[in-house]
């Protein structure tokens, strides 16, 4: 309503039984709006156009149409059948394509789909849904071409509003894959603004951190990702030249404190490929995930960062960002003494080891250690 629409037409397969339906209508009705809420299949073609017809020739102009059904069923590719296929592809896809064919005629300022950012990136057993955005992208081109108005958007997942508010464990899981909390309604709705306002475009909207989501996707190499895979290059040359005592020239130790807590966390979270907002500096890395040989790889960046070594016990006895932090400051503040251990990341393979009944020679320990090396180069790109 803010938005200048004062006249909407609200369709779903249930209409006014729609578990909140009636209390949206009456909040929208209450603001002014004149609002007509329909019982309507759209994979239902001819029930569909009785619908359009109904709304033209009952309410002012139709003018603009955001298409936003979705069906969920994830399945492992390998055990999708036809049913799991069709029942994400007809509403989304072929409903799509019932609005397209039934409004041809009807000189629209707007026709809107909202795909997904899966579209982009995949998603691990999403295969059929991924399949029917896809197919919005194409209806989207079609349109273009036939000079139709079309904006396709593939959204990323949204925090407060819809599916993820009734569904926390995917929301998280989303979380951690893209690297950031996802977005807000109301930081949405100002994308949406400007979306519409670049008319006959196809976007992807979604709040993530490419650092993150590229360690785990497969096709985070390829060419659709050239701009975002330059940006991170540029990034990382720029981390990697960092002078650490520049930085902290001039600081008092409160303030180095904070700095260096920072830089740990940001550490972790490339290490355990989650968002930085979900690592609380006190909370155990233990808990968060890390294991022994993240461990390692945390103590080897953090002596590249830092230009100091951590005790093996510190990283073994379930330590928390904060902790290690105010070892780190100890040590760039000569406040603590050598603790005698040459090389920390070598004893925490040797203790490593020992705790699975092993011994390891000086050769496998380098081995290892060079594994690591390369492991944590990787990830610093």
């Amino acid at each position: 309503l803010k938005r200048g629409a004062k006249h909407l037409v609200l369709l779903s397969r249930r209409g006014m039984k729609t578990p909140g339906a009636k209390a949206a209508v009456a909040e929208l009705t209450s603001a002014g709006a004149q609002v007509l809420a329909l019982s309507c299949d759209i994979t239902d073609a001819k029930k569909l156009a009785e619908v359009i017809k109904q709304v033209q020739s009952t309410m002012p102009p139709l003018k603009g149409l955001l298409h936003a059904a979705m069906v969920i069923d994830d399945q492992l590719i390998s055990k999708l059948d036809d049913n799991s296929v069709s029942s994400v592809i007809q509403p989304k896809l072929v409903g799509a394509w019932h609005l397209h064919h039934l409004t041809q005629a009807i000189p629209l300022d707007y026709f809107v789909l909202y795909s997904s950012i899966t579209t982009y990136i995949g998603n691990p057993g999403q295969a059929n849904y991924v399949a029917a955005n896809a197919g919005l992208e194409g209806l989207a081109a079609l349109r273009r071409s036939k000079g139709l108005p079309a904006q396709c958007i593939g959204w990323g997942p949204i925090t407060d509003a819809g599916y993820l508010t009734r569904n926390t464990a995917v929301k998280d899981s989303l979380g951690q894959r893209m690297g950031k909390e996802p977005l807000l309604a109301s930081d949405a709705l100002q994308q949406l603004d400007d979306v519409l306002s670049h008319q006959n475009t196809s976007h992807a909207i979604a709040n993530f951190d490419w650092k993150i989501l590229s360690k785990i996707l497969p096709s985070a190499s390829g060419v659709r990702f050239d701009h975002l895979n330059a940006a991170l290059l540029g990034g990382s040359n720029m981390e990697d030249n960092f002078d650490f005592k520049a930085l902290i020239a001039g600081k008092d130790r409160q303030e180095v404190e904070k700095v260096v807590t920072d830089m740990i966390v940001h550490e972790v979270s490339a290490i355990l490929c989650i968002s930085v907002e979900r690592i609380h500096p006190r909370r155990s890395l233990h808990d968060l995930g890390m294991d022994s040989l993240m461990a390692v790889e945390l103590a080897m960046g953090l002596e590249r960062r830092f230009g100091i070594q951590l005790p093996v016990m510190m990283l073994n006895e379930s330590p928390n960002a904060e902790k290690v932090a105010l070892r780190i400051v100890d040590k760039v503040f000569g406040e603590e003494d050598a603790d005698g251990q040459e090389n920390a990341p070598n004893l925490i393979i040797k203790d490593l080891a020992r705790q699975h009944g092993e011994e390891v020679s000086e050769q496998d320990v380098e081995h290892a250690m060079e594994d690591i090396r390369k492991l944590a180069e990787e990830r610093a790109r």
